[in-house]
Parts: structure tokens; sequence; C-alpha cells
């Protein structure tokens, strides 16, 4: 059995980044990421002056007035 010698492959086929990503950018990712982190804070800070000063009575709290 013979062993034939290897052929060098051709060389990898250099492409641009916009052929390889096919074209497609620009999803509005970025924007959804900001408005909804922004909706949390507001949310936040609503319940946070929701509560009346600033304590809450319940199942956790500390027995007695605080």
């Amino acid at each position: 059995m013979a062993i034939e010698p290897t052929t060098q492959a051709d060389p990898p086929e250099i492409i641009s980044t916009v052929k390889a990503r096919g074209g497609v950018t620009g999803n509005k990712v970025r924007y959804v990421l900001a408005i909804s982190l922004l909706l949390v804070v507001a949310g936040m800070v609503a319940v946070h002056l929701g509560v009346p000063g600033g304590l809450m009575d319940g199942a956790t709290s500390a027995p007695g007035k605080n």
C-alpha cells in the first residue's frame, strides 16, 4: 500500500464582512433593551414612591413599629 503525497488545498476564500453576515444588520435590539431598562427603573421608582413612609408591612416585616 503506497502512501501518496498530500496536495495543498486551495487557500480559503476571503469575503467581506457584509457578505459574511448576509447583509442583515440593525435589528434594533439596543433600542428594545434601553427602553426596557428605562421602564424597569421607572417601575421601581413608582413602587418606591408609592410605599408610605418607605416601610412595608407584611409577613416578612419585623414585629412592632419601625
